[in-house]
């Protein structure tokens, strides 16, 4: 392990592990729906540059705004993958008004939601991360944190929390279950080096992805597409490894400035690879997407995402992909493909939803800014657990969402379903 450089900081007072302690759903539903207790206009300390702060203003945030100790400052959502700004090639796709603001306009352009959030200005001890995350205590010790903290506020984590996944890929232990001590020195906040973005990415067994939106969401796209571009040149080493990071890296390419973009392509078209192999085919998705594309319809939805001006090619992709499986493609299909692909996606997810994938896509689906959101969120829709997060969000854009609203008032049962559903009932 890595010698960790860290700041002073208070150690939280011994908890109960998650085992011992049972928080009630029913206390973090009703602060769910009350209006949040921050001081207006005042924010968390956060390390975060200011250009690196985003605010999705989606369900889950705006339910995270709620959780916070009453006349406490906001809480500060951010992301090292916004490093680079209007500089980043992604930045040349980007659609003004897509989301409820600017900034997020950009991140969505850049590659949202295959990202992470780093959240400042929630409780940081065991026990308050527990209280934001899993307030039933419904992880056990044998489950992963690293999966656990997605149910309930997809690709959101405190930092403590990113730091304590950090810690669990790259130890045995879920450091929620270990003593008070242990899980504040596992989940110590420090600055990660080169050598140890690559140690934890080469021990990652398991949702490989999120790991490496972690780190970048910590330390940046620069050097983590340096790590990963290092894992796939050493694919002699361990061929999946290498592969997990040829495919993260397609995402990633698209926060960097377009000539650090080029110069890794390059590199990578140089590799000596048989055609035949695995890592060929997904070094040729992220080199070559449209062409790749085009000789493996089946799949080309999932590389054309990434590709600006090829819509009905995706949405040519996502009708194939569905005849085969009824199966959820990703949220940011949407942005390839448009309203005709939502409308497309919202009557696959009747055929399949589980109640972590209901959070995750109507937290995504509420960061769009766009006509046809309401009924897709209406759609999504039938999880009591989803109803607080939609609450909160509707109140918080209730002018934008009225004009929807009246639209909805020929159909009657999805007009009175909107009103009650979301809160906005006289």
């Amino acid at each position: 392990m890595a010698t960790k450089k860290t700041a002073t900081s208070k150690a939280p007072a011994k908890t109960a592990t998650p085992a011992q302690a049972k928080a009630p759903a029913a206390k973090a539903a009703a602060k769910a729906t009350s209006t949040s207790a921050v001081s207006a206009g005042a924010f968390a300390a956060s390390p975060a540059p200011e250009h690196t702060r985003v605010d999705p203003e989606s369900a889950a945030t705006e339910l995270l705004k709620t959780l916070v100790p009453k006349g406490a400052p906001a809480p500060v959502f951010s992301t090292q993958a916004l490093t680079h700004g209007l500089d980043a090639s992604g930045a040349a796709g980007m659609r003004e008004g897509f989301a409820w603001n600017t900034r997020m306009d950009l991140l969505w352009a850049i590659g949202y939601p295959e990202c992470f959030l780093i959240v400042d200005g929630l409780p940081e001890t065991k026990e308050g991360i527990l209280d934001v995350w899993d307030p039933n205590r419904d992880m056990k010790a044998k489950h992963l944190w690293k999966r656990h903290s997605q149910y309930r506020f997809p690709r959101l984590i405190s930092r403590r929390g990113a730091f304590a996944l950090l810690h669990e890929s790259d130890a045995p232990d879920n450091p929620f279950y270990t003593e008070d001590v242990a899980f504040t020195k596992a989940s110590e906040p420090y600055e990660i080096q080169s050598q140890d973005a690559l140690r934890i990415l080469r021990v990652t067994q398991t949702d490989f992805d999120r790991v490496v939106y972690l780190l970048e969401a910590l330390i940046g796209p620069d050097l983590v597409a340096a790590t990963l571009v290092e894992l796939i040149l050493d694919h002699k080493a361990k061929t999946k490894t290498a592969e997990q990071a040829a495919s993260t890296l397609q995402a990633v390419l698209q926060r960097l400035p377009s000539t650090a973009r080029k110069l890794i392509i390059d590199e990578l078209k140089q590799l000596k690879l048989a055609k035949d192999s695995g890592l060929a085919d997904f070094i040729s998705a992220t080199t070559e997407p449209v062409a790749w594309a085009q000789a493996n319809p089946k799949y080309e939805l999932a590389t054309l995402i990434w590709v600006r001006g090829q819509e009905e090619l995706a949405l040519k992709g996502f009708r194939a992909q569905i005849k085969d499986r009824p199966d959820m493609p990703g949220v940011r299909d949407v942005y390839a493909g448009g309203a005709p692909l939502a409308v497309l996606e919202c009557q696959q997810f009747k055929k399949y939803n589980p109640e972590d994938v209901v959070g995750a896509y109507l937290n995504f689906y509420t960061s769009m800014r766009e006509p046809w959101l309401l009924p897709a969120v209406l759609e999504l829709t039938g999880n009591k657990a989803a109803r607080p997060a939609l609450t909160v969000w509707a109140r918080k854009h209730a002018a934008d969402l009225k004009p929807e609203l009246e639209n909805l008032a020929r159909d009657a049962k999805l007009a009175k379903q909107a009103q009650t559903l979301l809160g906005l009932a006289k």
